[in-house]
C-alpha cells in the first residue's frame, strides 16, 4: 500500500488517497508532526477504538487498522466521492422517493449506533458521502458514547445551521440523543428535498405530506418533538404528524383500585 495525495487534514490526522492497495480506499493517519507526541496519539487511538468495529451498510467501514506504529492509521472505504451537500448543489434536490429512502437509511444507521450505546454527533449532509453506488455516513471523530452527547451542551456545532435549539447554552432544555437524532433526521429530509437547513427559510415549498413530517421532527421544543427510533419511524410512515398538544404528551391517567360491591353497598 502506497500513500498518495492528501485529501484533507484536521488537528490530529490526515486523509490520503491510497495507491497499489488490494481494494480502493482512503488512508486516515496521524499527522507526521505528531509522531512521538503522546497526547495527539491518544486522541487518534480513541477515534480508532470507537469506529473500527462499526459494521452497518450506511456507515463508512474501516477495512484495516494499525494502532501500534509510530503513526497509527486506518484504511477505510474511499471518501473522495461527492457529499450529499455537493450533490444537491450540483444536481438539485432528490426525488421524493429517493429522499425518503435516504432518510430511512440514515435513521437505520443511527439506530444501529444506539444499539451500541453510541451516537453520531454531526449526522448532516456534509458528512454523507457517495461510496460507489450508496450513500454512507462518515464517522471518524464524530462518534460519541450515548451519554456523552450532553457534554456538547453550550458548545458550538461544527455546522451551526443544523444545530438543535436545545444545544445552545441559553436554552433550558436538556440536550439528549433522542431529540438530537430526531432533529437531524428532519433536517436531512428537508435538505434532501431542497428545503435548505433548519436555520433558513425554505427556498421552495415542501410537498404537504413531507412538510408535516419535517415540522414534527424539527419541533423546537425537544419535549414535544417526536423522539426515539419508533416515534421517528411513525412520523416517516406518515403517522403522528399532527401538532403535538401544548406542554408535550399528556400524562396517562393513573389507575384507580376498584372498590368492591360489598364495600360500596354496605349499611352505615
Amino acid at each position: 500500500m502506497k500513500i498518495g495525495d492528501r485529501i484533507r487534514e484536521d488537528a490530529v490526522g490526515a486523509w490520503h488517497h491510497v495507491r497499489d492497495a488490494p481494494v480502493p480506499g482512503t488512508l486516515r493517519i496521524l499527522r507526521a508532526r505528531h509522531a512521538g507526541q503522546e497526547a495527539p496519539r491518544l486522541v487518534f487511538l480513541e477515534e480508532v477504538r470507537r469506529i473500527k468495529t462499526l459494521d452497518h451498510p450506511a456507515l463508512l467501514r474501516v477495512l484495516h487498522h494499525d494502532a501500534k506504529g509510530e503513526r497509527p492509521w486506518m484504511l477505510t472505504e474511499p471518501i473522495d466521492g461527492p457529499t450529499l451537500a455537493d450533490h444537491v448543489a450540483a444536481e438539485g434536490p432528490l426525488a421524493e422517493a429517493d429522499a425518503m429512502a435516504l432518510t430511512e437509511r440514515m435513521l437505520a444507521a443511527l439506530e444501529f449506533l444506539e444499539s451500541r450505546r453510541q451516537v453520531h454527533a454531526v449526522p448532516v449532509p456534509e458528512r454523507i458521502v457517495r461510496v460507489r453506488d450508496a450513500w454512507k455516513l462518515l464517522t471518524f471523530r464524530d462518534i460519541r458514547a450515548w451519554d456523552e452527547l450532553k457534554t456538547l451542551k453550550g458548545k458550538k456545532h461544527p455546522l451551526p445551521a443544523y444545530a438543535p435549539p436545545e444545544r445552545a447554552k441559553a436554552n433550558p432544555a436538556a440536550y439528549g440523543p433522542h431529540g438530537h437524532n430526531a432533529w437531524h433526521v428532519g433536517a436531512l429530509l428537508r435538505f434532501a428535498l431542497g428545503g435548505g437547513t433548519p436555520a433558513e427559510p425554505a427556498p421552495r415549498p415542501l410537498p404537504d405530506r413531507i412538510a408535516g413530517m419535517v415540522a414534527r421532527l424539527l419541533e423546537p421544543d425537544p419535549e414535544r418533538r417526536a423522539a426515539g427510533t419508533s416515534a421517528v419511524r411513525r412520523v416517516l410512515a406518515g403517522q403522528d404528524v399532527g401538532a403535538p398538544p401544548a406542554g408535550g404528551t399528556p400524562a396517562k391517567p393513573s389507575l384507580k383500585a376498584p372498590v368492591s360491591r360489598r364495600k360500596r353497598g354496605r349499611r352505615r
